[in-house]
């Protein structure tokens, strides 16, 4: 119950089917609109559509509702059993309850499947079986029903039929006429739509595994045996089983063949002794369970082939068979000998239900259970990509990365995929340039993939190239409008370039594709922060007074609460929204990375409004939990260098770039590295840190500006011509740059073209005093020199 969404649930939690109330239509009647199903299963889709009205995406109560319905099956398995008279109904409905094969069924929501497609199937046969032969044409039409309901459940169910068959031959040993009339509608129906499924499925997923029919008969036959030993030794379970070796032409390989046909010929024999029961439990198992043996292709079969959920109704079969002979045995012993055996059999549920509990655990969230996978199975088909992108999830990008690069190592078949999970632990950890690397190699092979697009973009936005991140995310959603988190980045990157109106709708877009209350509490951060900037500040309060109810544990909307109420003037307000969020940093429970995060956007609150001193003691706080971020020694050092104190400040920027030579600020730490070390007198690391700078973004006027007064300076007025001719193309409006133009050009001898370049700041700025007075000092000294 306290499990998450793992691996394939994504195909209904994405879904906007799902979440939209027109979706139910599309369920029924548009199937090709759920993008990551091949079967047509509307029952099971319509039973999360409407979970979702009830409870959203909470996962608790999609695996209360598994839970329920499997305990209604173990109920229908009881009722089943005992109405067939087979002995021990209540251990093997007992057994069936808590045995860990039928983990997979019940704690993986996406399974709701089996659950389902059981439910109806128990519910048919004891319809069916309550007619018993009657004319009651009311129960047939009702098992009819309940058997389309199976079938649009999950297709296996297309054996229910054959399984009636083999009940009317174990009641009366044989099967009539009449049996067969009632029974054609369902063999009809099964047929009908089991066609239908497969022409729906070929046409989404086609597929073609390449077996001869020898080697399917093989895997059909050595499947049967590996099932039947899970069922009566569970043993070690892994989510994904290794496939074994297929060989025709290995006679040794041929056993299993060889033991079920010599099963069939013992359970002949028998008959007399034992009766059609075993016979036709056995048969229950091996008909139920004929579709997932391999003799036509399924999909899974690329990662393995058996699971334990194909077994959750078949094993009912060798369950019953197995209890009801422990049931005969035991009725026929007394006293203590009774007793051993039920202490026998208590413990032996009590084991089973242990290895149940454990097992379950595996389910939890999609880190552990693909940890779980390559544990037991390390080569498993995308396990270790699966698992990377959990771990993408959780925010441990260092694993992340690992899990990534063995999956590369690997040739995954989602290599494409690896490459951008790899991606996206590098753009977390703020290694862009490997990062971009990694794109290319992804883009390679899947040029259309949006969310490698959209990856693209939050690098450029990354490097502070919004203009470029913008064309990105909008090509990403172009290609794919569901694309996640795709418009909430747009407007984040739409902010940043100052367009405010169109971050605002961008930022409503987002919103209206996301349920996810957090998120919601972010796209409205957005656009209160875009309304600030706009000059409209009660829509501004509006849009964060909701971000903040919509999550009352979020820092951003708090801090930019406190931002906008100091902006109005409301001191004592604005301070009310930084305390509570001083009060949301994490507790020691959380990681140290994550306390220092929070409390690093904090001591950036503190820093933005000038409150230098404050910001300090509140960055040192974040530098004792997390001493290796890059990120808070850079905003220490800025710190710092507001207070002028240089030295210190040096040291930590030095030490951020070190730690991340790409981070997004590394061109405004190289300028502030300039103008602290040229403060210190130690121009030519200053000198070296405006060049590395410029490097990063060559029209950063201001560095070009330190440049040229640096160069000055130190009488390198050739230099320093250059640099002012380079600051007039990045600023052609600003008198003092052609005034400091003028000057250099005096000292390198070019007095024309100084008073050229003094009389054209004059016309920038009449007022100009250094224009003035240098021109005034060059006319001065000209006409000295002629006297």
């Amino acid at each position: 119950m306290s499990g998450g969404f793992v691996w394939d649930d994504s195909v209904f939690v994405n879904e906007p089917v799902i979440r939209d109330w027109s979706g139910i239509g599309q369920i029924w009647f548009s199937p090709g609109d759920i993008r990551s199903e091949g079967h047509y299963w509307p029952v099971v889709y319509s039973s999360f559509w409407l979970e979702h009205k009830l409870w959203g995406l909470d996962p608790a109560g999609f695996h209360i509702v598994n839970i329920l319905l499997h305990l209604a099956n173990c109920l229908l398995v009881w009722r089943l059993l005992s109405r067939l008279s087979v002995p021990g109904a209540w251990l093997a409905a007992a057994v069936f309850a808590v045995h860990p094969l039928r983990v997979e069924s019940v704690a993986w929501v996406i399974e709701r499947k089996d659950l389902l497609s059981g439910l109806f199937c128990l519910l048919t046969a004891l319809v069916w079986i309550r007619a018993d032969g009657k004319p009651a044409k009311l129960q047939h039409c009702l098992a009819t029903g309940l058997f389309a309901a199976a079938m649009l459940s999950k297709s296996i169910a297309v054996t229910l039929p054959a399984s009636l068959l083999v009940w009317h031959l174990w009641k009366q040993g044989r099967c009539t006429s009449a049996d067969l009339a009632r029974l054609a509608p369902l063999f009809a129906l099964a047929a009908g739509i089991t066609l239908a499924d497969l022409s729906f499925y070929q046409g989404r997923e086609p597929l073609d595994l390449g077996y001869t029919a020898w080697e399917r008969v093989q895997i059909a036959a050595t499947a049967l045996w590996w099932y039947a030993g899970k069922t009566v030794w569970p043993g070690t379970q892994a989510v994904i089983y290794p496939h074994w070796t297929v060989d025709a032409a290995d006679v040794l390989a041929w056993w299993p063949l060889g033991a079920g046909a010599a099963a069939v010929a013992g359970l002949w024999l028998a008959r007399k002794r034992t009766g059609w029961g075993p016979a036709a439990g056995v048969a229950f198992f091996v008909i139920t369970l004929s579709p997932t043996l391999g003799l036509i292709d399924y999909g899974y079969m690329q990662f393995s082939f058996v699971a334990d959920r194909f077994q959750y109704l078949a094993g009912l079969g060798l369950i019953a068979v197995v209890t009801a002979g422990a049931a005969r045995w035991a009725a026929g012993l007394r006293g203590w000998s009774r007793l051993g055996a039920k202490t026998g059999a208590a413990c032996m549920l009590a084991a089973l239900a242990a290895a149940t509990w454990l097992q379950a655990g595996v389910y939890r969230d999609g880190t552990t259970l693909f940890s779980h996978v390559v544990s037991k199975n390390p080569t498993a088909r995308d396990a270790y990509l699966n698992l990377s992108a959990a771990l993408l999830g959780k925010g441990r990008l260092e694993e992340a990365l690992e899990a990534a690069s063995t999956a590369i190592e690997q040739r995954t078949a989602g290599l494409a995929k690896a490459h951008l999970n790899a991606a996206r632990a590098l753009l977390g950890l703020g290694r862009l340039g490997e990062a971009e690397e990694q794109l290319a190699k992804s883009l390679d092979l899947a040029p259309r993939n949006a969310a490698a697009i959209k990856s693209q973009a939050d690098v450029l936005a990354k490097r502070g190239d919004h203009a470029r991140a913008v064309e990105g995310y909008r090509r990403a959603l172009s290609i794919d409008h569901r694309q996640p988190h795709a418009a909430g980045a747009l407007a984040n990157s739409l902010f940043e370039l100052e367009r405010f109106e169109e971050s605002i709708e961008a930022a409503r877009d987002a919103m209206a594709r996301s349920d996810d209350p957090a998120r919601i509490s972010d796209h409205l951060t957005t656009i209160g922060r875009a309304w600030q900037r706009l000059g409209e500040p009660r829509e501004a309060e509006e849009a964060l007074r909701r971000a903040r109810e919509l999550a009352p544990d979020r820092q951003p909307p708090l801090l930019a609460l406190a931002d906008l109420y100091r902006e109005m003037g409301l001191a004592a307000q604005s301070e009310e929204q930084l305390d509570r969020a001083k009060q949301l940093l994490p507790g020691r429970e959380d990681s140290a990375s994550e306390r220092a995060v929070a409390t690093r956007n904090v001591a950036d609150w503190l820093r933005r409004q000038e409150r230098y001193e404050a910001a300090l003691e509140v960055f040192r706080e974040a530098l004792e939990l997390h001493p290796e971020s890059a990120l808070t020694h850079a905003g220490l050092g800025h710190t710092l260098h507001s207070l002028e104190r240089y030295e210190e400040a040096v040291d930590h920027m030095r030490r951020a770039l070190a730690l991340d030579p790409e981070l997004p600020m590394a061109g405004t730490l190289h300028g502030l590295l300039g103008e602290g070390l040229s403060a210190l007198g130690r121009l030519e690391e200053a000198e070296a840190h405006l060049l590395a700078g410029l490097e990063i973004d060559s029209s950063d006027a201001d560095k070009v500006d330190r440049l040229g007064l640096l160069t000055y300076s130190q009488k390198r007025y050739r230099e320093a011509e250059q640099w002012y001719q380079q600051l007039i193309r990045l600023r052609p409006r600003n008198a003092q740059a052609f005034a400091n133009l003028a000057a250099a050009r005096y000292f390198v001898g070019k007095r024309q073209q100084s008073i050229e370049a003094f009389e054209q700041a004059l016309q920038i700025d009449p007022d100009s005093q250094a224009a003035r007075t240098g021109l005034a000092q060059i006319r001065a000294a000209g006409r000295t020199s002629r006297q």
